[in-house]
């Protein structure tokens, strides 16, 4: 490289991560079906190491959702998460 340019390297200092999720699903009637579920997913960083390229720490994610039966061939299904 050239001798006036500069560099910068960083290392980040990673860890292992784990990830865990529940969920159950309540048969309403015959024709509907309602679920839920929560997850969790550990952080790869520590915040004291969080690099600025990597901002997710841990998250919790949590969904609901339900399925309709039309037949028994045709099923409609709506989901949601955040």
């Amino acid at each position: 490289g050239d001798p006036g340019e500069a560099s910068l390297t960083a290392i980040p200092k990673y860890k292992n991560t784990w990830h865990v999720a529940f969920g159950a699903r309540y048969r309403y009637s015959c024709q509907l079906a309602l679920t839920a579920g929560v997850a969790y997913d550990s952080s790869a960083v520590s915040n004291a190491n969080r690099p600025l390229e990597f901002p997710v720490g841990q998250q919790w994610l949590y969904g609901a959702g339900a399925e309709w039966t039309w037949s028994d061939r045709i099923k409609f299904g709506v989901q949601y998460a955040i």
